[in-house]
């Protein structure tokens, strides 16, 4: 590896010189030096600062407040409704690609509820085994209506927030062929940054730990979605067993960063 202080002050002027932009589909508040990011939590292309958001879709911003509140009481069923009403209201894919994950995050905390050590029958384990499938079902339904979206509206032009849109949702269905066949055609719109952050996500969700960790130090070279990219780079040196750097580059990002990703992997380095 190479000298772990290169990442360190790469992250610390990431974090220290940059404005703040407001992702559209989750609400997230992500640090960049550019007119535009990729969201830290959801991963979507940003290009909005909370004045032009207040300014061109007020109630937006509020759906998005009420959604980050009652994400932090775990107030899973709210924010669903929430984007429900968005979704009918914008017909937007990058919304049903945003609640996907809600109930991807639902669903993994109703695993987390299982507790073996129980007296008796158990039955609460399975109630909480039937809901965390049933929950993940409703997720990948909702990542295939937005695919199917998208797809639908090929007529009105093959961008590359589309094609990228698109490979998201397919890597989380774990559709691996189809989103590299999406990721291939990043490079060919000539969308450097969007390929270059899709290969990073291709590359870890495929286990080529090697690939993912090439493309996240270059990324963070760029200057260009640092934060974002230094995470993937811990994750990718934790699966290397590389546990100490990982935790270091870890240990800076989190001045920065906090999103569920993150709080997990620091959970497994026993740095929180």
């Amino acid at each position: 590896m190479e000298d772990a202080t290169h990442y360190i002050d790469a992250i610390n002027r990431a974090g220290q010189n940059s404005g703040i932009l407001i992702c559209r589909y989750c609400g997230s508040k992500n640090r960049s030096a550019y007119d535009h990011a990729i969201c830290i939590r959801c991963e979507q292309f940003v290009d909005s600062t909370m004045d032009m958001l207040q300014a061109k879709d007020p109630s937006l911003l509020k759906s998005l407040e009420n959604i980050d509140g009652a994400l932090e009481k775990r107030d899973y069923e709210s924010a669903i409704k929430e984007y429900d009403s968005m979704f009918l209201q914008r017909k937007d894919p990058g919304f049903l690609y945003a609640e996907a994950l809600i109930y991807i995050a639902y669903s993994n905390y109703e695993t987390s509820l299982i507790d073996y050590n129980k007296e008796g029958y158990m039955e609460e384990n399975s109630a909480h085994r039937l809901n965390s499938i049933r929950l993940m079902a409703q997720a990948k339904l909702l990542l295939n209506k937005a695919v199917y979206a998208l797809n639908s509206n090929a007529g009105e032009g093959d961008t590359p927030n589309k094609r990228y849109l698109t490979f998201l949702s397919q890597v989380k269905l774990g559709h691996l062929r189809g989103a590299l066949m999406n990721f291939s055609a990043l490079e060919k719109h000539e969308s450097d940054e969007l390929h270059s952050y899709a290969g990073m996500v291709f590359y870890s969700a495929n286990d080529d730990t090697d690939k993912a960790l090439e493309l996240s130090s270059m990324m963070i070279k760029s200057g260009k979605n640092v934060l974002n990219a230094a995470y993937y780079y811990a994750f990718c040196l934790f699966r290397k067993n590389k546990l100490k750097s990982s935790a270091m580059i870890l240990s800076q990002l989190r001045q920065y960063m906090d999103n569920q990703n993150i709080n997990e992997l620091a959970k497994k380095l026993g740095i929180i």
